[in-house]
């Protein structure tokens, strides 16, 4: 198995059809963006993202997308929801944001969404980014809190009914990484460090005592999506 950045026509029209497998055929997901006619799933971030997918003897077997936003501008629904002008002193050339996050139903125990994630992490590290933005189901939170994400804002429901729950990754915090047991931690020490962004976001976006809160947690280090889980929105 490894892990690979689409670069080939061939690669992408196999992610997007990937896509339409496991969000329209395995999770019987009403998507406005899934094309019947096609068996595909393609919506306008795909002309600036970067494609990451798992492959596993020529098949796809996960995929997940990344968007760094000094090349893309957000749709307005999604920026609003995502509360990004909170975070407009480092906005748009220090921050990311990412989605279709999948893996095939079969391989689900394989921690294929970790290595996913990992190569997202490294990804950003390498591009000078800050802070990493998604939304998820609120069966995926406790997922994403483990690889290092904070919840920052309410929910909110996107174009396609989905309610969803914004949660940023404060990329070169490596001493919370490694407080939580977040594999990114050994990821981020092999990157120079700065605290800036991570006392900006302490100081303005997070709320002290919750901070206190979720450095308390137990430990549990990163593997796989939950078991009856394949997909965020």
């Amino acid at each position: 198995m490894q892990i690979r950045v689409a670069k080939s026509k061939d690669e992408l029209e196999g992610i997007y059809r990937f896509r339409y497998e496991v969000y329209v055929e395995e999770m019987a997901r009403a998507l406005i963006e899934a094309d019947p006619d096609t068996l595909r799933i393609v919506d306008p971030l795909d002309a600036t993202g970067i494609q990451i997918y798992a492959e596993n003897k020529g098949e796809v077997i996960g995929v997940c997308r990344l968007n760094l936003l000094r090349d893309t501008e957000l749709p307005r629904h999604l920026a609003e929801g995502l509360q990004l002008g909170r975070f407009e002193p480092w906005l748009p050339h220090h921050c990311s944001y990412s989605s279709r996050l999948m893996v095939r139903r079969t391989e689900r125990g394989a921690a294929i969404a970790a290595l996913l994630i990992r190569s997202m992490y490294t990804i950003t590290r390498e591009r000078s980014m800050q802070f990493h933005f998604l939304y998820c189901r609120e069966q995926l939170l406790r997922f994403y809190e483990r690889t290092g994400c904070r919840r920052y804002a309410p929910a909110f429901v996107d174009h396609n009914g989905t309610t969803g729950i914004p949660v940023v990754g404060v990329l070169e915090d490596v001493d919370y990484l490694m407080e939580i047991g977040s594999a990114l931690g050994r990821i981020g020490r092999e990157f120079h460090n700065r605290p800036e962004a991570a006392n900006w976001f302490q100081e303005t976006i997070i709320n002290p005592q919750q901070i206190r809160a979720t450095a308390s947690r137990r430990i549990v280090r990163m593997t796989s999506l939950p078991k009856d889980l394949q997909a965020e929105p």
